[in-house]
């Protein structure tokens, strides 16, 4: 099944027309990365909200996961009366949802009300594939750190996009780099469980005795995964349906985990199609009788849920990340290591080496928003497929950077962020960080060679969601690349949340304390 093209407000009036759109939703990714925003009359839609955007109440950005109002933040507040946002479509993102009947969806950004949101206009964000890398200009690769890393215009005072908003977040580092000559090409990969129980049922038991889909591991098994087909048939061609371009789908490592690739996009787009995904696996799981989850490490004896993120930059048609004329392969791979050497012509750039240097140097302070959650930082576990260490190395999955494919397929896997992670900060953190390791033109080092997961030389990532939050709080990059409103606003959010863990009794304190203490 061939991804629909781009819905025009042409054919959206003649489905409208027809009777077989009769709602539209308006969605807007929170802070946690969920869906949510209103569902209208098509009708409603065309004639007003189309114009003029719609209201939403500001606490959306200020809600923890039950949906209670928490204070302390500057965006929203008791004190100031919660009151509205402008919810603003995104036109380009229109789309049918296949898998609802008679639905379209459109993403919308948070804007301030009364003011008309500064967004650019369809023709000049072009999400085809041949479109997404045509950016005019030259790269300046050696442009000043206060123009590259400063908070875009956008997200100054004033300005129309509500900063703390995803959407808004990621925007800013796309803006910052266009006005450095480059684009960017990125793609997920999401890990998720599946379970025989549905939602409800799964609710009702407390989330104990999960049945997982299949009896064993069934990572790149045909049988197994094959009694799950109905079902992810079902996926693969309502989400292409949707326009959201699935590659592939395998079994993966643990019982009942699978694993989705996209086609890539710009960060932007991707970010988008996501987490339509993940809201629409949960939906049409549903409607097969059984759930998912994308929690990064549900069970200790199985694998955590990944997001592993590939990127690279462009400019118009020409890979950034490659250089076709340099006459030897990346430093740091011995001569000997015929498998890891290019085949085609050309190598690394300085650039690729820089901008990995930068996520070497920097990801450690930016960790909250690859591992955003108190359950993301039990993934990371030795021997679990999730990284521990900082190194990178070519086509090595014990490393966090795993760099893989030639020429114009030559990119960077980031295998820290989790299956929870927040698609447009996890996106917006790797290209703050490395476009400051081409300002301040860093070098990645050598390739690491061998097991990361036992070498106790290698820095470690953060090992808890405190520490995470303390070191984003503290970075002077992350206040530079976005802001302090944003920084504030994300480092409020996890504090709350580690405090409402801490406030927790856990079902490992009853079962350890309850009579023996």
């Amino acid at each position: 099944m061939s991804p629909r093209p781009e819905l025009t407000l042409q054919t959206l009036r003649s489905e409208i027309r027809s009777g077989a759109i009769d709602t539209v939703i308006v969605a807007l990714p929170d802070p946690f990365g969920r869906l949510v925003g209103k569902r209208f009359r098509a009708e409603i839609f065309i004639d007003s909200v189309l114009e003029h955007g719609t209201h939403g109440c500001n606490y959306l950005l200020t809600v923890n996961m039950e949906m209670d109002p928490l204070e302390g933040f500057k965006v929203a507040s008791w004190e100031a009366g919660f009151g509205d946002f402008t919810l603003q479509p995104d036109l380009p993102t229109l789309r049918i949802l296949p898998w609802q009947p008679g639905t379209a969806l459109v993403f919308c950004d948070h804007t301030k009300p009364g003011v008309t949101a500064q967004v650019k206009p369809p023709d000049a964000r072009d999400r085809s594939a041949d479109a997404l890398v045509r950016v005019s200009g030259k790269p300046h690769l050696r442009t000043r750190a206060s123009a590259l890393l400063s908070p875009p215009e956008q997200l100054q005072p004033g300005g129309a996009l509500v900063a703390e908003a995803p959407r808004s977040v990621l925007r800013g580092q796309i803006d910052a780099l266009a006005k450095a000559g480059m684009t960017c090409l990125c793609a997920s990969e999401l890990e998720f469980y599946l379970f025989n129980q549905t939602y409800h049922s799964a609710h009702a038991a407390g989330y104990r005795d999960l049945q997982p889909s299949s009896d064993y591991r069934i990572d790149y098994h045909l049988m197994q995964p094959a009694r799950d087909e109905p079902l992810m048939r079902a996926i693969r061609n309502g989400m292409t349906a949707a326009r959201v371009p699935v590659e592939s789908s395998k079994g993966e490592w643990s019982r009942g985990q699978h694993e989705i690739n996209f086609v890539c996009a710009d960060p932007l787009a991707m970010a988008d199609m996501h987490l339509l995904f993940k809201q629409g696996v949960k939906e049409i799981a549903d409607q097969h009788g059984k759930s998912v989850s994308f929690m990064a490490k549900y069970a200790p004896s199985e694998a955590g849920n990944s997001c592993h993120i590939h990127i690279s930059l462009w400019k118009g048609h020409r890979p950034l990340f490659w250089d076709g004329e340099a006459p030897k392969p990346v430093r740091g791979v011995p001569k000997q290591n015929n498998a890891a050497r290019p085949s085609v012509r050309g190598a690394p750039s300085t650039l690729f080496r820089q901008f990995l240097g930068g996520l070497m140097k920097y990801s450690p302070e930016f960790c909250l928003f690859y591992a955003p959650t108190i359950n993301s930082y039990k993934r990371y576990q030795p021997g679990s497929w999730a990284p521990t260490r900082m190194a990178w190395a070519l086509d090595n999955r014990t490393v966090g950077f795993r760099v893989v494919g030639e020429g114009p397929s030559f990119r960077i896997e980031n295998r820290m962020p989790g299956a929870d992670a927040n698609p447009y900060l996890a996106f917006a953190a790797m290209l703050a960080a490395g476009r400051a390791g081409v300002v301040e033109e860093l070098d990645c080092g050598e390739e690491y060679l061998g097991n990361a997961y036992v070498d106790k030389t290698l820095p470690r990532l953060p090992s808890t969601l405190r520490d995470a939050t303390d070191l984003f709080a503290t970075s002077a990059l992350a206040r530079s690349s976005f802001g302090d409103d944003v920084v504030d606003f994300y480092v409020h959010h996890a504090r709350l949340e580690i405090e409402a863990f801490n406030n927790a009794v856990t079902d490992w304190e009853k079962s350890r304390y309850f009579e023996r203490i």
